[in-house]
């Protein structure tokens, strides 16, 4: 019943996108039966300004473990001084603004979670401690135009699929769409992922080539 609340974020409403109350009709409760749904379900519970702080800063502290965890082990190498941060793979401006609310409030998906989160390095020395991809300006800005037009496209489409089954009722095909919604989000970050995993192997080939080449 998610869909109920597909639209535009508002300023906080009740937790329920639809309100217990409605259950107490006959006819409105048998309907509900018969979708299987109840008051509570977690698809009926809205996500609050509260809910997403709570989740962003849980995500943010387990990304902030991760980074130490890499500093530490570095260091009991031997290794200090290292120059690593966190990359979104789906750029800053996805969760902002339009793309945002939908990514966040209507599909649930937090940017600091891992198939969104990679660690690269700053630097050359850091990157070859660590083994882990060098994160250039150049790719920022190529996640920044590439991410977000397509984030809004797949908006648009649940958006349309959402209009389709207030006319249908097929509630269940709606859920089946949104799951497969967050499955292309998903595998769109991985497919960057993998890109800039590539590029930094790409990159290594090159220095060992240079290294070996006569001079």
């Amino acid at each position: 019943m998610a869909i109920l609340g597909f639209g535009r974020r508002r300023p906080e409403p009740g937790k329920h996108i639809v309100p217990p109350e409605l259950w107490n009709d006959p006819e409105n409760a048998a309907f509900f039966a018969r979708i299987g749904e109840k008051p509570d379900d977690p698809n009926n519970l809205r996500v609050t300004h509260d809910d997403v702080a709570r989740m962003m800063e849980e995500g943010r502290k387990a990304v902030d473990a991760r980074i130490h965890q890499l500093r530490a082990k570095a260091l009991a190498e031997g290794h200090d001084n290292l120059h690593l941060r966190a990359l979104w793979l789906l750029h800053d401006n996805c969760w902002n603004g339009e793309a945002g609310d939908f990514l966040i409030y209507h599909l649930g998906l937090n940017p600091y979670d891992e198939w969104n989160t990679m660690i690269v390095a700053e630097d050359a020395r850091t990157a070859s401690i660590l083994d882990i991809p060098i994160c250039t300006e150049g790719i920022v800005q190529h996640l920044a135009k590439t991410g977000q037009p397509i984030i809004l496209a797949l908006r648009d489409k649940l958006r349309a699929a959402h209009e389709e089954v207030q006319r249908t009722h097929e509630f269940g095909r709606f859920q089946d769409i949104c799951d497969d919604t967050v499955a292309k989000v998903k595998r769109m970050a991985q497919m960057f992922g993998t890109g800039l995993v590539e590029t930094y192997q790409a990159w290594l080939r090159k220095e060992a080539d240079s290294r070996s080449t006569p001079r």
